[in-house]
């Protein structure tokens, strides 16, 4: 019973916290969105007495991208294929098996025996039962305390950046493994079954990698690296093999990846990535005033969800710094303990480097620009906010030690005071502020008064949310003067300590988590339907666009299987983005990459459809209203409606392949399509060259009645051919020799990992 006590808390947790989809089937993802926020799902009420309410609108990328790049890998893989060509978007381009489609995440294993929109809830809700149950296990391990273990398993899981990218089903995951890893790596350190620990150890480094997020990958590196060299050096005193060996075992982990990161590198390479940049929104860092402030509330500033959210500069999904206020409080008695007694462990020690490291690289100076400035791989490609994970998981080590010395009666008065004078000051300073404020403005005349009305709305906000982590933190004291004074009550105030820390961790879960019901991912309406027709009908492959703004987003026409020169992703391909500015049909290179605005310059592209919105005087979407004056209906011609959408149909349209010199005599015919496919019959009188508008990749291979033939660049963007007289058969085949290539890297890792654990442990 005592082996299966924490898998029954951790059950308990879950049950709680994913209640409302064990009850109601509600999916813990946000498919409210589309439906939600945009035509032509807006047409629909879906049973609701006006439309789908959403939750949280600011992690719409989790249903724009990951999970539909996810679903349709996962869905080709379980069919026995290694999908890596996108047909959908960009006229066509390579995706990542690794932070695209995460088509080797271990997770994805739910897909084999669930239908899709529970495989994707599973996923959610394994990453908490992992995190939780390898939070516990470590803590338990290196403090020798369960209760420092509940500690580091609910303050890791149940922070805000841990539960704020939990819908994505990457990040989180990442972070749910980081635990595992280092318990692991203990035990190697500590077990008499140093290659099992050992192996294990780089087993769930791997998994951590092909969660598919480079970025939290490279944060979760440099804690287990830190980790592991101190924890070596402490046990060895040599600092060469203690500085190597965490080394060699990431190195050889992310050789084992080499089937996802491999072909990834090439994708990457040929991407718009290394011309975007952070310094719009000033790389975002987080201010020194803001990260104090979250730190002790994460709602001080609002929340998307509810609506007020009033932080400004870059967005709350990249400001998400707490951890609860009794882990911070902890930490910081911790370090003050630290600094008073000049003694300090190898887990203190850990917990401190990370603790600041992760604050000096989410702010500006007096380190963290440096990143950006040269330009350090994984970590200048995306916004400096996330290095807070750093400073989390540094906190709640922290953390962890401090709750056991409560526990076994060991707290130092005379430090715990030196921690809650200030720290509690700070407290009250901020809130006497913001209600000196609120009075202010309550006593101010009329005229001053509307002026005020917008900070007095924020601040009332601010008062708000701030309200609960004092009313914990009161607790907190209170439950700690019961463990001091009633000795025989130590435990019971401890584990009622844990359960206030748990509960002000669900008060933001329940805030930024939605629930939606499962019928609402992606459901079709009578347009989307007119346009699937209308693909069975035509014996030639068209492209789809659609308008820009509350329309149909980028990608999710993807579900669909609709074809289109538009897309959303960071990692588009450069050539096609600069090719398509060279015809001005976009204004820049970008992630947002939507042609819908330069329609009638898409006419190679094989566009026939175009989804569009009538408006009335006002530019509202309206059915009595009008197709904007810019469409020339006799080349755009409507023909069909729902409600205020309607698609026209392109009278010009000609198929997105072509033989170059046209005429009499020449024909060419689809015959067959799959993703990652084409199969063509022409007839040429002449020499001849076939075009087709798809992206060139080195991966395309060709053939010519089955003899192989050059695939060439056509317009330095697009795949052509030369075709000689005659009647042929032309087929198009992508296969990237990159996955072999990783397939055969990764098992030369494994076997140098063999022979090493052989020879040195």
């Amino acid at each position: 019973m005592n082996k299966l006590g924490p898998l029954l808390v951790i059950f308990f947790v879950i049950g709680i916290l994913f209640f409302p989809y064990f009850k109601n089937q509600n999916a813990p993802l946000p498919i409210d969105i589309p439906v939600g926020m945009y035509y032509p799902w807006l047409n629909d009420s879906y049973g609701y007495a006006v439309r789908p309410p959403v939750k949280n609108s600011l992690i719409s990328d989790t249903v724009s991208q990951f999970w539909i790049w996810r679903n349709r890998g996962v869905s080709d893989l379980l069919d026995g294929k290694l999908n890596i060509w996108n047909p959908y978007s960009f006229s066509g381009y390579e995706m990542s098996p690794w932070f695209h489609t995460m088509l080797f995440s271990p997770p994805n294993i739910f897909y084999i025996f669930l239908p899709q929109i529970d495989a994707m809830s599973m996923i959610v809700i394994s990453q908490v039962f992992l995190s939780l149950l390898g939070g516990f296990l470590l803590g338990k391990l290196v403090f020798s305390s369960s209760i420092s273990g509940w500690m580091l398993a609910f303050s890791w899981t149940m922070s805000s950046f841990f539960i704020g990218w939990l819908t994505w089903g990457t990040i989180s995951f990442a972070l749910a493994m980081l635990p595992w890893t280092i318990y692991f790596f203990e035990k190697y350190l500590s077990s008499q079954n140093k290659k099992l620990s050992l192996f294990l150890s780089l087993s769930s480094l791997v998994f951590l990698i092909l969660s598919g997020h480079p970025q939290t990958i490279g944060y979760c590196f440099v804690i287990f690296y830190l980790w592991g060299s101190v924890r070596l050096f402490e046990s060895s005193k040599k600092i060469l093999p203690s500085l190597l060996k965490p080394l060699i075992l990431i190195v050889l982990a992310l050789i084992v990846s080499a089937p996802a990161i491999f072909p990834s590198l090439k994708i990457v390479g040929q991407s718009i990535r290394s011309l975007e940049s952070l310094s719009s929104v000033n790389f975002g860092f987080i201010p020194w005033s803001k990260l104090l402030v979250t730190l002790f509330s994460a709602n001080a500033f609002g929340n998307p969800s509810s609506g007020n959210y009033f932080g400004g500069d870059y967005n709350f999904q990249e400001k998400l710094v707490n951890f609860g206020i009794i882990p911070l409080f902890l930490a910081i008695y911790q370090l003050v303990k630290i600094i008073r007694f000049r003694k300090i462990s190898s887990f203190g020690l850990i917990g401190t480097l990370l603790f600041i490291l992760g604050i000096l690289l989410v702010t500006q100076y007096p380190i963290g620009f440096l990143i950006y400035r040269f330009n350090l791989p994984l970590l200048s490609t995306s916004p400096a906010g996330r290095g807070i994970i750093l400073t989390i998981f540094g906190g709640i080590i922290l953390a962890s030690s401090s709750i056991r010395d409560l526990f076994e009666g060991r707290i130092d008065r005379k430090t715990f005071w030196l921690t809650t004078i200030p720290f509690t000051g700070t407290l009250i300073m901020f809130y006497s502020l913001l209600l000196g404020t609120l009075n202010f403005i309550s006593q101010s005349n009329p005229t001053l008064a509307g002026s005020y009305e917008v900070l007095k709305m924020n601040f009332t906000t601010a008062v708000r949310n701030t309200i609960y982590p004092l009313v914990i933190l009161t607790g907190f004291f209170g439950l700690v003067f019961i463990s001091v004074k009633i000795p025989r009550l130590k435990s019971i105030a401890v584990y009622a300590l844990l359960t206030l820390s748990l509960l002000e961790s669900f008060i933001f879960f329940k805030k930024v988590t939605p629930f939606v019901p499962k019928n609402l991912l992606f459901p079709e309406t009578p347009s989307i339907s007119f346009i699937k027709d209308q693909a069975t009908k035509s014996a030639n492959l068209f492209r789809f666009e659609r308008e820009s703004g509350e329309l149909l987003p980028p990608n999710m026409w993807e579900v669909y299987h609709f074809y289109s020169t538009s897309g959303y992703d960071p990692i588009a391909p450069l050539r096609y983005e600069e090719y398509m500015n060279s015809l001005d049909v976009h204004g820049s290179i970008s992630r947002y990459f939507e042609n819908g605005a330069s329609i009638d310059k898409l006419g190679e592209f094989g566009v026939k459809y175009f989804m569009t919105l009538k408006r009335n005087e006002v530019s509202v979407p309206d059915s009595e209203g009008r197709i904007r004056e810019s469409l020339d209906q006799r080349i755009w011609k409507p023909v069909f409606s729902e409600g205020p959408v309607v698609v026209l149909e392109n009278q010009n349209y000609s198929p997105p392949y072509f033989l170059e010199e046209s005429g009499e005599g020449t024909l060419v015919t689809l015959r067959s399509k799959t993703d990652d496919s084409w199969e063509f019959s022409a007839s040429t009188p002449t020499d001849n060259r076939f075009i087709l508008i798809e992206n060139y990749s080195d991966h395309w291979q060709a053939s010519i009645d089955g003899s192989p033939v050059k695939v060439e660049r056509y317009k330095n963007t697009f795949k052509q051919i030369a075709v000689p007289q005659g009647d042929h058969l032309i087929t198009f085949v992508y296969y990237n020799s990159d996955l072999l290539t990783g397939i055969i890297i990764s098992f030369f890792g494994l076997m140098f990992f063999s022979l090493y654990l052989l020879r040195y442990t």
